[in-house]
């Protein structure tokens, strides 16, 4: 598994806000949530974004959907226009309430954009669903401790093993930890150091809490996303808190960087 991160932050001062797309081996490519540049930082990591199969949508802030109208407006109006390429199937993997409420942010600059019937949701994500993305591909979801309703998942490849969780945005949540265990990679909400106690009490996770628990549950590598803007420069006590708690593999990541599982 392929992941390449489009953006990293909590809000785009000097950057952009987490979206990251997982490319399977079996030639799925997942965009995961949509931060405000979604179409040109696809394209600036050479990745077609007419060539998008899933697109998932954890909740409906802000900071995770503020890409989605020109991204389907480019990907089913100005593809098909000016570089001919034909409209091709997006299946959607969200909640019914996300999905909602997604469509109707999107279809005040774009009427009936959603309506396209390319764009498709088989399933809506419930707590313990199970989706099968491809022959070999599973995809666990889980409902985290966020408002609003948002969830994150467990993508696993049934021949390997090999798995990635993403916890989404949420306070400290013992489920993430369990679906985490001896799990090759997880990208974890971690927003800040121990000097912003309110944003672990507001739906988000530091970096003490997110380092320890990740070691209790033998997570291979933690890849910390969702984090201030002032960590862009200066990131050593950020580092310090993850490093002191986690002994595993830490890798915190950068907007356009890419690793693989």
């Amino acid at each position: 598994m392929k992941i390449t991160f489009l953006g990293v932050w909590m809000v785009p001062v000097d950057g952009d806000t987490v979206s990251f797309v997982l490319e399977l081996d079996s030639g799925e490519k997942i965009l995961v949530d949509s931060g405000v540049n979604t179409v040109r930082n696809l394209v600036n990591a050479n990745i077609d974004p007419c060539s998008i199969t899933h697109l998932v949508i954890t909740h409906s802030h802000g900071d995770h959907i503020a890409g989605l109208p020109v991204y389907l407006f480019y990907r089913y109006k100005y593809a098909p226009l000016v570089n001919k390429k034909a409209p091709s199937l997006l299946k959607v993997i969200s909640t019914q309430d996300t999905w909602e409420a997604v469509k109707a942010y999107i279809n005040i600059p774009y009427p009936n954009l959603t309506n396209n019937p390319n764009i498709i949701i088989e399933e809506y994500v419930r707590e313990g669903g199970c989706l099968k993305i491809s022959e070999h591909y599973m995809m666990n979801c889980f409902i985290t401790n966020h408002n609003p309703i948002t969830f994150g998942f467990k993508i696993i490849n049934t021949f390997s093993k090999k798995s990635i969780v993403y916890s989404a945005d949420t306070a400290i949540c013992k489920y993430v930890f369990d679906m985490a265990e001896d799990t090759d990679c997880l990208i974890h909400d971690v927003v800040a150091d121990s000097k912003f106690p309110m944003l672990g009490k507001a739906g988000h996770s530091l970096c003490n809490d997110v380092g320890e628990l990740s070691n209790n549950s033998r997570v291979k590598m933690l890849v910390p996303v969702h984090r201030l803007p002032i960590y862009k420069g200066e990131n050593d006590k950020y580092k310090e808190e993850l490093s002191n708690a986690f002994h595993g593999k830490l890798f915190i990541p950068m907007d356009g960087d890419v690793i693989e599982i």
